[in-house]
This record gives C-alpha cells, sequence and structure tokens, in this order.
C-alpha cells in the first residue's frame, strides 16, 4: 500500500513537472496509475529490506510536511487546480 501510495504521489509529481503540457486529460491518471503499479509491485518483492517502506513513508511524509506548511504560508500551487486546467 504504501508502495502505491508513493508511486502515485510520484506519478503526480511528474505530471506537474512535464506531462501537464498534454492536451488530453487522461494522460495524468496514466502516469500516476503506472507508477503506482510499479511500486507496488516493487513493494511485494522487496521483503528483505523493506527498501519501499523506508522510502515510501520518507516520501509521503515530507510531501504532507510540505503541504502542511504550504496551508499556512499560502502562495502554494494546489495540484488538483493544475490538474482541473
Amino acid at each position: 500500500m504504501i508502495g502505491a501510495v508513493s508511486g502515485f504521489s510520484l506519478g503526480i509529481l511528474l505530471n506537474n513537472a512535464w506531462f501537464y503540457l498534454y492536451p488530453t486529460v487522461i494522460v495524468p491518471y496514466c502516469v500516476a496509475g503506472f507508477f503506482a503499479v510499479c511500486f507496488a509491485t516493487f513493494g511485494c518483492f522487496d521483503l528483505k529490506f523493506n527498501t519501499t517502506v523506508i522510502l515510501g513513508n520518507a516520501w509521503i511524509g515530507s510531501y504532507m510536511f510540505l503541504r502542511g506548511i504550504a496551508i499556512y504560508v499560502g502562495y502554494w500551487t494546489n495540484e488538483f487546480v493544475i490538474l482541473d486546467e
């Protein structure tokens, strides 16, 4: 589960960085879904070192930390607004 969430958030980050230029709406969802499936699959097979759990928690925690600061400070574009444009 942590692998899927971290893969989905990485896909959304890539969408905000590069893939927003595509005119179709389906591209961001396909990219995010692809990374979610890839990271979830990697998380299932990474049983010995738990690398996916460690990196996934770090990725999700840093996102939540910065998103929480952005709510109070403001002036940070919401990713859902970017997807709707």
